[in-house]
């Protein structure tokens, strides 16, 4: 049986901001009708890296842009890369969502993209609604593709979301925010100051998953170290 045609999603992005879009390609790699491509889970030993992106990008159906201010003003690879995109986009159909920019930080896009439409993945407590957002433009170019962008068959409790949150720990001991934070960098992946400021984040959402066991050992590890969780279904 052949396989069904997924969603090419190339992320272009700067070497310094791996962690956050190391985060977005997860959420994106989960979604069954998604191929998202990320240089370091993609390119292979012995591969000529420059090739193997330039081929990723002429064969995506949609780019993924992240910007911050460092990649906005670095100088280097990753400008030649934006300007591949672009004269990709050259070629596509008035209308065609191909470029979505995506800030990771407050700053400003390039003159080259600010007539496409952004979206914010911060600060921490927005990603879920930004994703949204991102994944409601993916369906409609998977849409406009004829690739089918509803998930298999499942369970209806297989199909519900359950969600971790970290409630204040404003007022905890020093002891327990650095637990916390332990915790928090062991089922997110974020960096150590990603995780800190997630930490600082009222009811901050620390996870959204299918895995009720997962959930609940989330929770469980916060309340070991002293903290407040909560987990909902959604």
């Amino acid at each position: 049986m052949t396989e069904p045609r997924k969603l090419h999603v190339f992320i272009c992005h700067s070497s310094q901001d791996k962690p956050t879009v190391r985060e977005l390609y997860k959420r994106l790699q989960s979604e069954p009708w998604i191929d998202a491509w990320l240089d370091e889970e993609k390119l292979l030993p012995g591969q000529d890296w420059e090739f193997e992106i330039e081929k990723a990008l002429d064969t995506s159906d949609a780019v993924i842009v992240s910007l911050t201010k460092g990649s906005v003003s670095k100088e280097g690879y990753i400008q030649k890369e934006l300007r591949f995109v672009l004269d990709i986009a050259l070629e596509k159909p008035e209308g065609t969502i191909f470029i979505l920019p995506v800030r990771l930080e407050e700053c400003e896009p390039p003159r080259k993209l600010r007539t496409y439409h952004y979206a914010d993945y911060f600060p921490m407590d927005r990603r879920d609604w930004a994703y949204e957002r991102l994944l409601a433009s993916l369906q409609l170019r998977a849409d406009a593709l004829g690739i089918k962008t509803s998930a298999s068959k499942v369970s209806p409790a297989q199909n519900t979301e359950y969600v971790v949150r970290l409630l204040s720990i404003e007022k905890a001991g020093v002891s327990v925010k650095i637990n916390a934070i332990k915790v928090i960098r062991e089922f997110t992946k974020l960096d150590l100051a990603e995780a800190k400021a997630l930490s600082e984040t009222q009811n901050a959402t620390i996870l959204v998953t299918t895995d009720k066991s997962l959930a609940m050992k989330a929770k469980k590890q916060f309340e070991e170290v002293g903290a407040v969780a909560e987990v909902a279904k959604r």
